[in-house]
């Protein structure tokens, strides 16, 4: 009786620390950053949108997921602004009941420079403390809309600079 208590005891044990090791391991944010701008063609690769603009340049990106916790996904590339404009078109037809509605613009002049995003939160939350690159603060002059999923991500569009931000998490 001893001996069958003594394995009970060791396989709950064994059980409780492998269920404690997955729960710990699903809470550890997965990040993928980059060091340095990659191409489009490395974009589409490893992201799978094949929907950027050929003339798009100076690629950044970060994505974090932390499990059920959240999810994290940012990128910027350079690109004519008339190429911009037409990218958040493009991507925001696949928000339901925005394609064909002429009333409800996409994009709308920024009013001032935007907030910058909360670089603490992202390293927090995220785990994502490389992504300096996107710094939306710095617009003077541009556009700002929704994109997807579901209009939940934000956008801008720096007019001077020529330069396309997206920014989304959960």
């Amino acid at each position: 009786m001893k001996t069958i208590l003594i394995a009970i005891l060791t396989v709950l044990t064994i059980a409780i620390a492998l269920i404690a090791g997955c729960y710990a391991r699903a809470l550890r944010p997965q990040v993928e950053t980059i060091s340095e701008p990659i191409s489009a063609q490395m974009f589409q690769s490893v992201i799978g949108n094949n929907q950027l603009p050929t003339s798009a340049s100076n690629i950044w990106y970060a994505r974090s997921s932390v499990g059920l916790g959240g999810r994290a996904f940012l990128y910027r590339f350079d690109a004519s602004e008339a190429d911009c404009q037409a990218y958040a078109r493009l991507i925001n037809t696949s928000i339901s009941g925005q394609e064909g509605d002429s009333t409800t613009p996409i994009l709308t002049i920024l009013d001032s420079s935007p907030k910058p995003v909360d670089h603490d939160l992202l390293q927090r939350a995220y785990g994502l403390n490389t992504a300096t690159w996107f710094d939306v603060e710095n617009i003077h002059s541009g556009w700002e809309g929704r994109g997807p999923p579901s209009s939940l991500a934000s956008i801008w569009i720096d007019s001077e600079q020529g330069r396309f931000y997206y920014y989304w998490t959960d």
